[in-house]
């Protein structure tokens, strides 16, 4: 029987060295694969990442968030995969021995640049949210469904939350902003709620 790593197996791997290309986690998965005396199968790799992905538990960043790109016998690429705010990682036990084996080197994400990106689209998705619920506030026929509505204020709920996650000190006001745009969206959707 093929098995492989945890979703939380393979977050633990992303967060512990900062930033990984594709090619970076599939060969750490790969020797640990092997020192667990496992087959390695490229669908179900490709399978567990797209499910992390898609779920959120990391998230894809171009090299220009990385404040210092390590050249490694991997190859280097466009994108890298960095832990989310949604992720519970969990470290194999494996891993500071393929890290030696690889002779590969944590990346630092520059987190102030990862906080603006995600602050700026937190802020526009609220910004179109509230005015569309403006817009069935003012509108009796317009099409809405109340639980889809939850959701999307859930939803910008939990990324202004995660947005602690990437924020420090100096960013307190651009918090302060989205939390207040997040009260207006609260009063709006009670009203939708109530008419």
């Amino acid at each position: 029987m093929i098995t492989m790593i945890s979703k939380d197996e393979m977050c633990g791997i992303i967060e512990t060295l900062g930033a990984l290309n594709k090619k970076e986690i599939e060969k750490i998965v790969i020797e640990i694969q092997c020192i667990r005396n496992e087959n390695y199968d490229n669908t179900l790799f490709e399978d567990l990442l797209n499910e992390i992905e898609s779920e959120k538990l990391v998230d894809k960043i171009s090299e220009k968030y990385i404040c210092q790109i390590h050249k490694t016998s991997l190859g280097n690429s466009k994108y890298y995969y960095i832990i989310s705010p949604k992720a519970f990682p969990q470290i194999p036990p494996e891993l500071s021995e393929v890290i030696d084996v690889l002779e590969l080197n944590e990346r630092k994400v520059n987190k102030d640049k990862i906080f603006s990106i995600y602050a700026t689209t937190t802020l526009n998705e609220l910004n179109t949210f509230n005015q569309e619920l403006l817009n069935i506030s003012k509108n009796s026929s317009y099409d809405y469904s109340i639980p889809k509505l939850e959701g999307k204020y859930s939803e910008l709920f939990n990324n202004y939350h995660d947005l602690d996650f990437w924020s420090d000190n100096n960013r307190i006001s651009l918090l302060k902003d989205i939390e207040e745009k997040l009260n207006i969206t609260s009063k709006l959707l009670e009203s939708i709620r109530t008419k």
